[in-house]
């Protein structure tokens, strides 16, 4: 049962919503090979709506708590990043509008710590299974009449490149990465109201020269272990980051990294990365979505691979296919995937609980450029939630006065 988005403006925004009466969506069934995006706009993820409007009530500011509103009627992904995550996720999609498309991302192989660094433990095989992949194959399955977007397993692939030359990192893609998503893959990538993206880094880890060729072809084999299911569309970048679009000369243009990476913002990286696979012959897809959910102010960072909660970020360009500069067979749509103001990890060992794989201290959120003090991962950090708002860019605007 669906409420039509555009009855839901007419009176009054997603809040009317709740009085009104419903209808029934036909059953939905999304072609991969065009942008969804232009008959879609991304899903209100209502659990991270109700911590938006909480967080809202708690701002004296008139003008701030003003903004933080509108920031709860931007569509936002859900993460299936614990096993929590998954039995919640039933209640989120229950009532998703007929022309709106719930993005899901699952996050099992690299939840709290990647394999370069001490808190890294891989799931068991059998476990991302039947308590991840399995149980959002069920829920996607019983909502027919919903279109979903699903992004696939942030950080994983790019941590394991960018630190091959590290033991802990050595031959994870061969033996951890490509048997898992491939698994993924063939269970849910024939689902015909899903659409399904690929985690593909960024320009900042995998925008080099060495690094591009392992990425383009360790996604290229998931697809082609998987036999090739019909419902993968491409490529997601920028997730949970904080580079820009199209910035020009790049964040890091005069930088040691900078010098040698020519991927220096995510519209150069996606035009990169796509030459990468046809030169290579490679038939993956390589359409993308871009990540802008925090990437509205830059020359925050000390170094390009600082990720953690970086202080002064603000919330970047809003979800929407327009104006995007790049080839339209490059890049289907902006969108957020981040849920802003959730910690990306405490800043302190002692605010994380270290024998817990999701809320383990990781060294980039004590570093000078993260927020702090910022709680275990995962937890909700009113003081940055309203910093995204206060240095907000939204339409790439350079003002302070025009949040919308």
């Amino acid at each position: 049962m669906k409420i039509p988005a555009s009855l839901v403006l007419l009176l009054g925004g997603s809040n009317a919503a709740l009085s009104l009466p419903t209808e029934n969506c036909p059953p939905v069934s999304l072609d991969a090979t065009t942008n969804v995006w232009k008959s879609y706009t991304l899903a209100i993820n209502p659990a991270y709506r109700a911590k938006v409007l909480a967080a809202a009530d708690r701002i004296k500011d008139e003008e701030l708590q003003k903004q933080a509103r509108k920031v709860a009627d931007v569509g936002t992904f859900f993460w299936v990043d614990n096993i929590t995550a998954v039995s919640t996720l039933e209640k989120a999609v229950s009532d998703i509008p007929c022309n709106s498309i719930f993005g899901i991302v699952l996050q099992g192989l690299n939840t709290g710590a990647d394999c370069a660094t001490p808190g890294f433990r891989k799931i068991d095989p059998d476990t991302y299974q039947k308590e991840f992949v399995d149980p959002l194959a069920k829920i996607i399955k019983s909502h027919p009449t919903s279109a979903f977007a699903l992004l696939i397993e942030p950080y994983t692939l790019p941590a394991i490149i960018a630190n091959s030359s590290l033991l802990p990192c050595q031959n994870l893609s061969q033996t951890y990465y490509r048997p898992l998503v491939t698994h993924a893959l063939q269970t849910l990538g024939s689902l015909p109201n899903l659409v399904i993206y690929l985690d593909a880094g960024h320009g900042g880890n995998l925008g080099f020269d060495y690094n591009m060729r392992p990425a383009a072809e360790d996604l290229s084999a998931v697809y082609v272990s998987a036999n090739r299911p019909s419902q993968v569309r491409g490529i997601a970048v920028n997730t949970n980051g904080y580079n820009s679009w199209d910035m020009s000369p790049g964040e890091f243009s005069t930088t040691r990294e900078g010098t040698r990476n020519y991927a220096l913002n995510e519209k150069q990286y996606i035009q990169r990365l796509t030459a990468q696979i046809k030169k290579l012959g490679l038939p993956v897809p390589y359409h993308a979505i871009a990540d802008m959910s925090r990437a509205g102010v830059h020359g925050l960072r000390e170094r390009w691979e600082n990720w953690c909660n970086v202080n002064g970020a603000g919330f970047g360009r809003r979800p929407g296919t327009d104006d995007l500069g790049l080839d339209p067979d490059l890049i289907d749509a902006i969108v957020w995937v981040k849920n802003g103001g959730v910690s990306d990890g405490a800043s302190e060992p002692r605010l994380a609980a270290e024998e817990d794989r999701y809320g383990a201290y990781n060294e980039f959120c004590g570093r000078v450029d993260a927020y702090r003090p910022a709680p275990r991962r995962g937890e909700w950090m009113q003081g940055y939630f309203e910093e995204l708002i206060r240095y907000a860019r939204p339409d790439f605007c350079e003002r302070s006065d025009c949040w919308w």
